[in-house]
């Protein structure tokens, strides 16, 4: 090398200007790391708090005449979505499912303001468009002209009547399935915290025993497996309606299987939230005379030896209170019309409930399919009004 070009090559630093970049850079470093830790201690105080928010089994309602199970999986450390369950009143529950656009911690903060303006809002005799109208006014303060949004389905059931109201903001339809069919539920109605005066209407219908609500966010729906494959609407009402299962928590468990099976461990790009209730009767008063008069006068028919569809659910029913026993009579009849001492059985828990007419049509279609029996023709006489009917 010439002595021209040893004099073009760079001049190294001084060893002392090396050690204070390295310095610097482990100073740098060592900053990062502090905030880096600080903001995980920050993100587990948000999911511990969201935790709390989100209702668990042990929150649901305890109730002979209805039940709960619910799903909840975020995206990321916290999610942006949301569901819940409140008391409005001895016999009526409110019910809101709710998504908010994003993810994260900014979403988890507006999930929390979401449901404390549903739960300061919701109460006996408030119709839910009315209710939507008064959260969005709520929410609209903070989010208007925001890049956040809320969509929520909200319902309202009335446990003396049986009557399911509600009001779906922008979200997707509740499903309720009746007897293996499934129905939208559905009205119109805007994204809410957008608008400062959006519409929305509300809609109603009469839930009878054994009906089983489904409400969800879009990241159930849109759940993709590693080909890019949407898990979609048409699977999820599949799976809900072929689940005989009358407990909520066994719908929730093989919904999660089934979608676990579907997207093979592709990661989520969006929260999750299920909500599943099923409904099992009215809230009645007791009668107490009526109770003593009747109680352990119809007979049951007796399981068979052997592992037969009555024999289960035979043994399942005698483990229940009579309500959940005649829900799970109920579903069973509705896979085994033909059945007399299934029909049978149902009759004597509803007489044991005091539904007497419906116990005599459930008794004479016992009958029908087995006219020698002579437990059914017993069961059938005790309950007819003039005790003349055979």
């Amino acid at each position: 090398m010439s002595q021209e070009q040893k004099s073009q090559q760079p001049t190294p630093p001084d060893p002392p200007a090396q050690n204070d970049r390295a310095t610097e850079l482990s100073r740098a470093y060592e900053e990062l790391q502090r905030r880096a830790d600080a903001f995980q201690r920050e993100l587990a105080m948000a999911r511990k708090v969201q935790a709390t928010f989100i209702p668990h089994e042990k929150d649901f309602p305890k109730r002979p005449e209805l039940s709960f199970a619910g799903y909840y999986e975020a995206m990321a450390d916290v999610g942006g979505d949301l569901y819940d369950i409140v008391r409005i009143g001895k016999n009526a529950y409110g019910l809101i499912i709710a998504d908010v656009s994003g993810h994260g911690v900014a979403a988890a903060l507006v999930t929390a303001l979401v449901k404390i303006a549903f739960r300061s809002r919701i109460a006996y005799g408030v119709s839910t468009d009315e209710l939507c109208r008064s959260v969005n006014a709520a929410i609209y303060e903070i989010l208007g002209g925001g890049e956040r949004y809320v969509t929520a389905f909200v319902a309202t059931l009335n446990l003396e009547t049986g009557m399911l109201e509600y009001t779906n903001a922008a979200h997707h339809p509740a499903i309720l399935v009746r007897h293996g069919l499934g129905m939208k539920l559905d009205s119109d109605g805007s994204f809410m915290g957008i608008f400062e005066t959006p519409n929305f209407s509300k809609a109603s219908i009469q839930l009878i025993p054994g009906d089983r609500l489904i409400m969800y966010t879009d990241g159930i729906v849109e759940s993709r497996n590693f080909m890019g494959d949407e898990y979609g609407l048409e699977r999820l009402e599949s799976v809900v309606k072929v689940i005989s299962a009358v407990q909520p928590a066994e719908v929730v468990s093989s919904l999660v299987s089934d979608m676990d099976n579907f997207t093979m461990g592709a990661p989520s790009h969006d929260d999750r939230a299920f909500l599943c209730m099923s409904y099992y009767s009215l809230a009645h008063e007791p009668k107490q005379d009526a109770c003593k008069e009747t109680a352990g006068t119809a007979e049951l028919s007796e399981p068979d030896e052997g592992r037969s569809a009555f024999a289960q659910c035979a043994s399942h029913a005698a483990t229940l209170s009579d309500h959940e026993a005649l829900a799970a009579w109920n579903e069973h009849v509705n896979r085994h019309p033909d059945d007399h001492r299934a029909l049978n059985n149902r009759g004597v828990l509803l007489h044991r409930l005091g539904r007497n007419e419906e116990a005599l049509a459930s008794f004479r279609k016992a009958l029908i399919l087995s006219p020698g029996d002579r437990r059914i023709l017993r069961n059938l006489a005790l309950v007819s009004p003039d005790r003349q009917e055979l």
